[in-house]
């Protein structure tokens, strides 16, 4: 048995190790890739934040390395767990739920994620397309019902389906000249091929937004909500429309 590092993206950050059962090479080359997918039946928090999308990837530098491991929801933060990988299958333990999976010989990864009060979901992941119907430039609002809430300009481009961009708040009365502070955040995420779009911000400095939340593309327009991450956090809708392809 090998050691190696396991890498789960979620919502926080820790470190730890991965058990590797493999005598060969091959013994761990089915699970080589990346791979997406949802969590069957998966009923989303009361944000509606999560909606049980998973991303698995599973790489390795070389024949001999230990692979590195990451299981993560899209556009979201990377978490470390412990886990087994071997010819038969890959299973790690994380916030009290158990997943398993292995490949199915359809070029799929299929199996279980247990949650922590012993509820059973399927779980079935492929390799991912490489989305471009939505690349091209977007721009558009991040709006507020509560007054107190800065509403946001939005501009957007999305190349091979992947996100980049910025939000810029605008306060009611803002300040002007030297002591000018721009409410900014970067925009990064991905868009998957049912037509979901996985956004994640980043703030810059002190100043901006922190989130992570998606929107589905309907026509040629992105409609997202963005819930904020507790319950005194602004609450956004975030409408774009497509400038051009």
């Amino acid at each position: 048995m090998k050691n190696a590092m396991l890498i789960l993206a979620g919502f926080s950050v820790v470190t730890s190790a991965l058990a590797v059962d493999a005598c060969r090479a091959d013994d761990v080359d089915w699970a080589l890739g990346q791979w997406v997918g949802y969590i069957q039946n998966w009923k989303a928090d009361k944000s509606g934040r999560d909606i049980g999308a998973r991303v698995l990837t599973v790489s390795r530098t070389g024949s001999s390395a230990a692979p590195a491991v990451a299981w993560y929801a899209p556009a979201a933060n990377p978490v470390s767990v412990n886990a087994t990988i071997a010819s038969s299958g890959l299973t790690f333990d994380h916030e009290g739920a158990t997943v398993s999976l292995h490949s199915d010989g359809d070029a799929n990864l299929a199996g279980t994620y247990v949650g922590p009060l012993g509820k059973r979901f399927g779980l079935t992941l492929a390799h991912p397309k490489t989305i471009t119907d939505a690349d091209g430039t977007w721009s558009g609002t991040a709006s507020a019902d509560d007054p107190n809430c800065f509403p946001g300009r939005v501009n957007l481009s999305i190349s091979n389906g992947q996100l980049s961009g910025t939000v810029h708040y605008i306060p009611a009365n803002p300040i002007e000249g030297p002591g000018k502070i721009e409410h900014t955040s970067d925009i990064s995420g991905e868009v998957w091929s049912d037509g979901v779009v996985f956004l994640r911000l980043k703030k810059h400095a002190a100043h901006g937004r922190n989130s992570w939340f998606h929107g589905r593309i309907e026509d040629d327009q992105i409609n997202a909500d963005d819930p904020g991450y507790s319950e005194g956090d602004c609450s956004f809708r975030m409408t774009l429309k497509r400038l051009s392809p």
